[in-house]
């Protein structure tokens, strides 16, 4: 009441005490972007990329030779004596969760040790944190997923290779396509890339790391809508695989027989 009878503006002045928000960049003497710079905006991304990459295929990997270590020596039957597959399913994959966490948060306090050390810290946002850790998640059930589907589908881990091409893109996809996301955050391929499943989690978080501006709100959105249903329908088709899989032994199933497995009621 006091600033509308003194005829000053209330939104106005508000607007003037807010706190600003500070985007900090560096310049060189000739008033470039400090090159330097330039190349921290990248490989901060990749950085993190990297740590959800090894998190995320560690936890997978282990995974996969434990269920095919415990088939193929008949521990499994044993376990099964006392829980259900998909109990067993869920510990495994919910536990090294847990595991896969650790480690993404161990290293990922380290580099953000050495960012504050180096006085850096404006390159990483505590946003871009936190949507690091939902987009871990969905790589993290996404890899799961299918490490438990094929472990229990195989008796021997030379077998595995025959059903871990889907892995392999997820894999290789990243390392390919972070120089271009970093240097276009957002580009096509860039906007594509992060709505494609399964690599949507490793593209997102490269492209929150790089950007100058921030993401759309509704692409953020829609890419973890996207992760969520990609994570729901692979476990419920890892269930079905796991359910059937796990205590057949002899000859493996071919990409076939696991379809049929997955549409069995």
């Amino acid at each position: 009441d006091r600033f509308i009878a003194a005829g000053e503006d209330f939104e106005q002045v508000q607007t003037m005490l807010d706190r600003p928000s500070i985007d900090v960049r560096r310049f060189g003497e000739d008033g470039a972007a400090d090159a330097e710079e330039s190349k921290l905006r990248m490989i901060v991304p990749f950085g993190f990329m990297m740590l959800l990459w090894i998190a995320t295929f560690t936890a997978g990997n282990f995974l996969l030779t434990s269920t095919i270590e415990e088939k193929s020596n008949k521990v499994i039957e044993v376990v099964l004596s006392a829980v259900g597959p998909l109990q067993l399913l869920w510990g495994k994959i919910l536990g090294l969760a847990l595991v896969s966490l650790v480690i993404l948060v161990t290293y990922g306090g380290l580099a953000i040790a050495s960012l504050t050390a180096l006085a850096l810290t404006d390159l990483l946002a505590w946003t871009t944190l936190a949507w690091a850790v939902i987009f871990f998640l969905i790589a993290y059930f996404t890899i799961a997923s299918l490490m438990a589907a094929i472990g229990s589908a195989v008796n021997e881990l030379s077998e595995a290779q025959t059903f871990m091409a889907p892995v392999m893109i997820v894999m290789v996809l990243p390392m390919l396509l972070w120089a271009p996301i970093a240097e276009n955050p957002d580009g096509t391929l860039a906007v594509v890339s992060s709505m494609l499943p399964p690599i949507l989690p490793f593209a997102m978080v490269m492209r929150i790391g790089s950007a100058t501006e921030p993401i759309p709100i509704w692409q953020m959105l829609l890419s973890t809508g996207l992760g969520i249903a990609t994570v729901a329908g692979l476990v419920w088709a890892a269930s079905r695989i796991f359910r059937v899989g796990i205590l057949m032994q002899g000859k493996p199933p071919s990409p076939l027989e696991l379809l049929r497995w997955i549409r069995q009621t």
